[in-house]
């Protein structure tokens, strides 16, 4: 029997004057409840005791309200609170994971927000906005799907945790403090704007522990612990066991200060300059405000002082020219540079390196990985593992360039065409730097286990070409066409630190064609029907070993042979590969035939029907999701099976609803 997919969504608007011509309000509310359901298919030789569909979904309420306030004729302030709770429930379960494997995660958000705009003349404004924000992320264990026998606290190192499952995200707290100042002056055929911003965002987040260890084996193999005749003892082929105790917390201080200047100037009738040059400086993001005494010994390869941020200049220009002075036929470009900021999600594993006791040992003894020591007295005399970040850490700039040209065919219909070229440097990766340079030899620094490093070494490459064929609403119908060839490649994350050639390759989200057509049309009795059809080819895959072929401590290595997103862009060589590694695993072959695609092919549908009763309206809505039921596998938080030892190597165990249906009810008055 198919679940019952439901999503009920209901809110409601409400405005008006508090003082006529000088105070006004709006506030809304909506309530979204999703009952959606999750498939956990796992090797059923093995694991078919969790096999099974279950609810999954979320609850969400969003509160808004704003007031607006005329000081003077020149004057006007502007207030608006946002509040967001969702709840998301046994969020990252299905697939290959269980209905215990991960948690209900709660987020929480509140915003609160202000404007200050004067019209000092007519040729300047002045603008002061300012934000005050703050999100938590917390993870608790599934109410519904957690094991009776997980819930109960358990005695162990560092204390005490209730669980019998790894803690992820326990609790992640980010206040968010932001002022911007614009000043726009227009003087003749100039439009200038000038302008800064202040930003501080601190996150507060703790170290998870993993006080019960986590192991990984190279077989699949039967496991239940409800069967009596079960036995966790006996199983085999343990690769990696993974401890960590206890919880740290760590506060992530950042700090972003900016200034513009901008100039839209009309040379011409035909010709217009976009000028703009704009500084940021970033600070605190880098760990320079740390010392060594933070930490029990001095941290390798890491010298906090001769860290910190640059003024990081980003000029741009474009152009938009008239060619003939009738409108009809523009052309377009644009060149300019602009700094990613340095996310507060890097520095963590160096804020608490070496404050946590941190066991990785590879191909450990089972069940006992400790070989009947004492994990203190392992952990004291083994070579600790720590993540550090580099010492000259940059911003990743990112430069695009793009030429377009606009035609009007007629006079409600235009043709665009536009080429982009993008390419981004300095994007911070992950990498063991203390790997031995030969799988069995010695490590380059022997008092210490994997050194777990972030350098900002990564490139992202992006090419497009846009045609886009669009219809304005006119005779009671508009449509638009627009397909999208696109090229990404990336070498963004190493899976080796002395081979990087196989890292290079198309990006995970690459889908080199993109096809959407819509279409909305006006019929009699206040009726409005519409359609959407979306077509995008597969993106790739990597394939991974599933075991650590080069000691570094992962098990992400690519097959031999191979190279990044290799799959669904060179399937018969991805599969010879592939086929000769089982071989030397003793596993049989796969096929080329087995291997999924996540073609996205979907249409869909909107009807909506207005009574109007004196100045008031009810509006009936009606839109079906995928109408035709075509079977679009993967979705949000879906990915391909990428281990080459697994016997569904290459498969997609989740897909998109076949189809799915909507009525809503809106009533304005």
């Amino acid at each position: 029997e198919k679940p019952k997919y439901s999503r009920n969504q209901w809110g409601g608007a409400l405005g008006g004057p508090i003082i006529k011509n000088k105070l006004h309000f709006f506030g809304t509310y909506e309530r979204t409840d999703e009952h959606a359901y999750f498939t956990v298919s796992a090797l059923p030789q093995f694991y078919s005791a969790f096999n099974g569909t279950y609810r999954g979904g979320f609850t969400q309420n969003l509160e808004m309200f704003r007031f607006d306030y005329q000081v003077t004729p020149n004057q006007n302030l502007m207030f608006r609170y946002l509040n967001e709770h969702t709840l998301f429930f046994c969020n990252g379960c299905g697939g290959a994971a269980s209905n215990f494997a991960a948690g209900d995660e709660f987020i929480p958000r509140y915003t609160s927000a202000g404007t200050h705009t004067w019209v000092i003349n007519s040729h300047m404004v002045n603008e002061v906005n300012w934000q005050w924000a703050r999100q938590t992320d917390t993870t608790r264990m599934s109410k519904d799907y957690t094991p009776a026998n997980c819930d109960t606290i358990q005695s162990l190192l560092g204390g005490q945790t209730k669980g019998c499952t790894r803690l992820q995200n326990p609790g992640t707290t980010t206040p968010f403090k932001d002022i911007y100042e614009a000043l726009s002056i227009s003087m003749g055929n100039h439009n200038y704007k000038v302008g800064g911003a202040y930003s501080n965002y601190k996150t507060h987040e703790d170290a998870a522990p993993n006080p019960l260890g986590t192991w990984t084996f190279s077989v699949d193999q039967y496991f239940n612990p409800n069967d009596p005749n079960f036995d966790v003892r006996k199983l085999t082929g343990a690769r990696q066991f993974q401890m960590t105790w206890p919880v740290v917390f760590r506060d992530i201080p950042d700090h972003l200060y900016t200034g513009y200047a901008q100039d839209e100037w009309k040379v011409t009738r035909q010709l217009t300059l976009n000028l703009g040059l704009r500084l940021d400086y970033q600070t605190m993001a880098w760990d320079e405000w740390v010392t060594m005494d933070r930490y029990p010994r001095p941290l390798p390869l890491v010298d906090f002082a001769s860290r910190g941020g640059k003024p990081l200049w980003q000029p741009r220009v474009g152009f938009a020219w008239d060619v003939k002075g009738d409108g009809k036929s523009v052309a377009r470009g644009g060149f300019g540079t602009a700094y990613q900021v340095f996310f507060n999600g890097n520095q963590g594993n160096e804020l608490v390196a070496l404050l946590q006791n941190n066991i990785n040992i590879t191909n450990p003894s089972y069940p006992d990985p400790f070989g009947g020591r004492d994990p203190i007295t392992f952990v004291s005399t083994a070579p600790p593992n720590v993540g550090i970040m580099a010492n000259d850490l940059k911003n990743a700039p990112t430069t695009t360039g793009s030429v377009g040209f606009s035609q009007q065919l007629m006079a409600d219909t235009a043709i665009n065409v536009d080429g982009v070229v993008q390419h981004t440097a300095n994007l911070p990766l992950t990498y063991n730097i203390n790997q031995p340079i030969t799988p069995t030899g010695p490590r380059p620094l022997p008092d210490w286990g994997q050194i777990t490093i972030t350098k900002t070494i990564g490139n992202y490459d992006y090419k497009a070409f846009l045609v886009r064929l669009e219809k304005r609403l006119s005779h009671h119908y508009q449509y638009q066409v627009a397909y999208t060839l696109s090229k990404q490649d990336t070498d963004f994350g190493w899976t080796d630190a002395y081979v990087h050639a196989q890292d290079v390759g198309p990006s995970s989200s690459d889908r080199r064609h993109q096809l959407v057509m819509s279409s909305g049309i006006q019929l009699p009795a206040d009726v409005i029907a519409g359609v959407i059809f979306s077509y995008r080819t597969p993106t790739p895959f990597t394939a991974s070993t599933g075991i650590d072929l080069n000691n570094d401590g992962s098990t992400n290595d690519m097959v031999p042979g191979t190279h990044r997103g290799m799959g669904n862009r060179d399937n018969a060589a991805l599969v010879a590969a592939v086929n000769a590694y089982r071989a030397t695993r003793g596993l049989a072959p796969i096929t080329e035939a087995q291997i999924d695609q996540n073609t996205l092919n979907r249409v869909d549908v909107r009807v909506t029907k207005g009574f109007t009763f004196g100045g008031r309206k009810i509006e009936l809505v009606g839109q079906v999701f995928n109408l035709l039921g075509t079977d679009n596998l993967g979705g949000i938080g879906s990915s391909q099976i990428g281990s080459a030892i697994a016997p569904n190597f290459g498969q997609i165990p989740s897909a998109q609803p076949r189809q799915q249906g909507e009525i809503a009810v809106r009533y304005v008055w």
